[in-house]
C-alpha cells in the first residue's frame, strides 16, 4: 500500500462525490486556501436526475459568486445569462411550476375557471428565468471548475475504509483506483457528497434514520426522451384557451397530476425531455416490484389519453437509453454530522421531487459549510454539529410539505391549497435573502427553524390526513380558509387567492 500525505495539517479535506454540490464546495474551499481531494467512484459525463432549479437556488448561487469571487459561475444564475455566456453547457428554461390535473380515460380540458390547472410563476421574464439543469453537462462543468481551482480529482476511485485517530484527530482514508492501486491518505475533515451512497455512514457503520417517521412513501420510473410533443402545442391544436397562463407551460417544471401520483416533464433546449412517473405507494399493485420499468411506464401513461398522445412519438434518448425504476425514494440519515465529518443535504436524505427542493437544498448546504470551514478552526466542529441537526429538521419539514400533496390527490382544490404551504415558505425564504444586506446563514431552508411555521404545517398536515382517511373532503373553501390563515404571516405573494383562478403571475421572485 502507498502511504501519502495530501497537504498541510489542519487544511486537508476529503470530499466524497463529484456531483455539482461536492464539486462546488471543493472549488470554494480550494480557492480559499484549503487542500482538497475530491474522489468519485465514477467519471463524467454521466446520467443524473435532480434537474429542476428554483429561485432560492439562484439566489444562493449569486451569493456564493459574490462572496467567494466565483465570477466564472455567474452565468449559471439565470437562463438569459446562461444561454448567452455558457452555451456549451446545456439547459432548459423554467419560468415556474405548472400543474395539470388529469382524469383516467378522459382528454385533458382547459376551461375558463381553470379547475384542472395551477400555474405559479417564479420569474417575470424569460431572461430572468430559473433553469432545468442537464446534469451530465452541469456536473462535469463544475467538476472541471473545481480542478481549475486546485482541487485534486481522483475519479474512478473507491473509498475502502475510513479511520480517525483519537489523539491526532486525523482521518486515514484507504482508496483504490481503477487499476487496483491502493493508497492510504490523511485528512482533517471528510465531507460526504455521495448522495444515496451515504459512504461515510456505511464505512463507519452508523445507524440510519427512522424511515417509518417519514410520511411520504413514493417510487419513481424515469428516463430521458427525444421527440416528446409540446404540451403547449397540443393544447393549441385542440383550440384550448391558454391566454390566462402566466408563462408557456413547456418552459416550466411541468407536473401532470394523476390519481396515483404525478408525471414530471422538464424540457431542455436541445429537444431532450426529462420525464418521470412518481407513484404513491398506496396505489401500487402488490406485484409492482415484478413489473418492469418499461411496463410500469406504459401502463400508467396509457390510462391518460392526453399524456399518451404527448409521448406517442417519443424515443428513448441515447443516454440513459432505458427506463429506470426505483425502490422507495425516501431516505434519511440517523445523523448528518459527527466528529470530523459532515454530509451535504442530498447525502443526509431525500424526500421526493415534487417541489423541486433538491438543488436549492444542496446549494444551501454548500453555502453553510463553506462559511463554517472558512471560519476559525475552533468553531468548525460546533458549526457542523448545528448544521447537521438543522439539515435533518429541513428534511422532516420537506416530508410534511410533500406528503400532504399526495394525501390531497383526490381533490384538486385541496391539493392546490396545500401546495400554498410550500410556496409561502419558499417565497418568504427568497424575500428574506433579497431584503437582507447579506445572507443570514442561520436561516434554515423553507423556514425549518421557525417553530411557529413548523407547527402550522404539522397541524394542517394532520387535519388533511383526517380528511383523507375519512374520504369526506367537505367543502374545499373551508380547507382553503385554514391554509389562508396559517400562511398569513408568510404570504408575501398573494397566495391562496380565489380571485386569480389558479393562475399566479405575481409570485415571481425575480
Amino acid at each position: 500500500m502507498i502511504v501519502a500525505t495530501v497537504g498541510e495539517p489542519g487544511k486537508r479535506f476529503l470530499v466524497i462525490g463529484a456531483g455539482f454540490s461536492g464539486s462546488l464546495l471543493s472549488a470554494i474551499l480550494a480557492r480559499h486556501g484549503k487542500q482538497v481531494t475530491l474522489i468519485d467512484r465514477g467519471e463524467h459525463p454521466r446520467f443524473v436526475i435532480g434537474e429542476s432549479s428554483t429561485p432560492a437556488a439562484g439566489l444562493i448561487l449569486r451569493t456564493l459568486v459574490k462572496r467567494y469571487g466565483l465570477s466564472e459561475l455567474a452565468p449559471l444564475t439565470s437562463y438569459g445569462r446562461w444561454v448567452n455566456e455558457l452555451a456549451s453547457v446545456r439547459r432548459g428554461a423554467k419560468r415556474g411550476f405548472s400543474y395539470f390535473f388529469h382524469q383516467a380515460d378522459a382528454d385533458f380540458q382547459v376551461t375558463e375557471s381553470h379547475p384542472n390547472e395551477l400555474l405559479v410563476a417564479a420569474s417575470s421574464a424569460l431572461e430572468l428565468a430559473d433553469t432545468q439543469w442537464l446534469r451530465s453537462d452541469v456536473d462535469q462543468f463544475l467538476c472541471d471548475y473545481a480542478r481549475q481551482q486546485g482541487v485534486v480529482l481522483r475519479d474512478l476511485t473507491t473509498l475502502m475504509s475510513l479511520q480517525r485517530h483519537e489523539v491526532s484527530r486525523e482521518w486515514a482514508a484507504t482508496v483504490v483506483d481503477s487499476e487496483g492501486v491502493q493508497e492510504s491518505l490523511q485528512f482533517d475533515w471528510v465531507v460526504d457528497a455521495s448522495g444515496q451512497g451515504e459512504v461515510v455512514a456505511s464505512l463507519l457503520d452508523l445507524p440510519s434514520g427512522d424511515l417509518h417517521g417519514l410520511q411520504t412513501n413514493t417510487v419513481a420510473v424515469f428516463t430521458h426522451f427525444d421527440g416528446v410533443k409540446s404540451w403547449d402545442a397540443m393544447l393549441a391544436e385542440q383550440r384550448q384557451d391558454t391566454k390566462d397562463f402566466p408563462f408557456p407551460a413547456d418552459a416550466s417544471a411541468q407536473h401532470h397530476v394523476l390519481k396515483e401520483g404525478w408525471l414530471w416533464c422538464l424540457r431542455f433546449d436541445h429537444s431532450v425531455t426529462s420525464a418521470g412517473l412518481v407513484l404513491d405507494a398506496h396505489y401500487l399493485a402488490d406485484d409492482w416490484q415484478q413489473i418492469t420499468a418499461k411496463e410500469t411506464w406504459r401502463t400508467h401513461v396509457a390510462r391518460y389519453p392526453s399524456l399518451s398522445r404527448m409521448f406517442q412519438d417519443a424515443q428513448l434518448s441515447v443516454t440513459p437509453n432505458r427506463f429506470i425504476k426505483t425502490q422507495r425514494l425516501q431516505r434519511i440519515a440517523g445523523q448528518a454530522a459527527g466528529q470530523g465529518w459532515v454530509s451535504l443535504p442530498h447525502t443526509a436524505g431525500f424526500i421526493d421531487p415534487l417541489h423541486s427542493t433538491g438543488i436549492a437544498h444542496s446549494m444551501s448546504g454548500v453555502e453553510r459549510l463553506a462559511d463554517i470551514f472558512l471560519s476559525a478552526d475552533s468553531a468548525q466542529q460546533a458549526g457542523v454539529q448545528a448544521y447537521g441537526e438543522q439539515v435533518l429538521g429541513e428534511l422532516k419539514l420537506i416530508d410534511l410539505l410533500v406528503a400532504g400533496c399526495y394525501l390531497a390527490l383526490p381533490s384538486k382544490r385541496h391539493f392546490e391549497a396545500y401546495c400554498m404551504l410550500y410556496f409561502a415558505a419558499a417565497t418568504t425564504y427568497e424575500k428574506s435573502r433579497m431584503d437582507s444586506a447579506g445572507p443570514n446563514l442561520c436561516n434554515a431552508m423553507l423556514l425549518a427553524d421557525d417553530s411557529q411555521w413548523v407547527t402550522a404545517v404539522r397541524d394542517v398536515f394532520y387535519h388533511l390526513q383526517e380528511l383523507a382517511m375519512s374520504q369526506h373532503w367537505g367543502e374545499p373553501a373551508q380547507f382553503e380558509a385554514i391554509i389562508r390563515e396559517k400562511i398569513k404571516r408568510y404570504n408575501h405573494a398573494g397566495l391562496c387567492d380565489v380571485e386569480v383562478s389558479s393562475m399566479y403571475r405575481y409570485t415571481a421572485a425575480m
